[in-house]
């Protein structure tokens, strides 16, 4: 992975509740228009990013690099709260990616 970026602009960072989708099941934009990075506060749930799937805990950091994607969609086991960060880059960040902090 490249390390050697700049953040270019920050376009969105919002605080989402766990009460906000209800449905089991959310679908998402099959093109990014930027960089996310989300920090779970709670709650359990799988996330599906191309041909790759993922755990999501609590205190888990998930990378999804902008572009074009054949799916993303997330299954909530258990719902959660989280915080998405949405931003661009000088240079393209190679993803996805899911961080578990183990304390």
């Amino acid at each position: 992975m490249n390390h050697d970026f700049i953040i270019t602009d920050i376009t969105r960072i919002v605080f989402v509740d766990k009460h906000e989708y209800t449905t089991p099941a959310s679908t998402f934009s099959n093109n990014l228009s930027c960089n996310e990075i989300v920090f779970h506060i709670s709650g359990k749930s799988k996330l599906y990013y191309n041909d790759e799937v993922f755990d999501i805990v609590p205190n888990t950091v998930r990378f999804l690099p902008k572009g074009p994607n054949s799916k993303y969609e997330v299954v909530r086991k258990e719902a959660g709260s989280c915080i998405l960060v949405c931003f661009n880059t000088d240079k393209p960040i190679k993803g996805p990616f899911v961080v578990h902090n183990q304390h």
